[in-house]
């Protein structure tokens, strides 16, 4: 989907569920300014298998199955996977509501991380986001290219 496409329907949910275009825009801006990296952690990858790893109830059960592939796991999910998972993600998702001791003791020792930002968590970006500098940035807004 091309950017122009997007934005209309960006438009559109925004306009549905009430969220602010320009704190999502700030939000982006502000991101910017702590993410030292344009790296693109999927962009040399070979592998096939992608494990996207969220909070549902069967969580623990699906953990048995990943094998050769990339761990993904959004970070509402981050506590119960460290609890049922003997690996470690390869790539963390977060708003950084998470809980952010993990997330970053993950990243200390190698999982990468994509920060997503929007209106409602310019306050944590601030906050916390000077602890992943090498974090790739993610935007529902336009893309701010650092």
């Amino acid at each position: 989907m091309n950017l122009i496409q997007w934005l209309k329907i960006y438009e559109d949910i925004t306009d549905s569920l009430g969220i602010n275009r320009n704190e999502d825009l700030i939000s982006s801006f502000i991101l910017s300014n702590y993410i030292n990296s344009n790296e693109n952690f999927l962009k040399n990858t070979m592998v096939k298998n992608f494990f996207i790893v969220g909070n549902g109830k069967n969580m623990p059960d699906g953990l048995n199955s990943i094998s050769g592939g990339v761990v993904i796991v959004a970070d509402s999910a981050v506590t119960r996977f460290h609890e049922y998972a003997s690996i470690k993600p390869d790539i963390i998702v977060t708003d950084l509501d998470g809980d952010i001791n993990l997330i970053h003791n993950y990243y200390k020792n190698g999982t990468d991380l994509i920060i997503h930002a929007h209106g409602d968590n310019i306050n944590k970006i601030l906050k916390y986001s000077s602890k992943f500098p090498r974090a790739m940035g993610t935007t529902q807004n336009i893309p701010i290219k650092t």
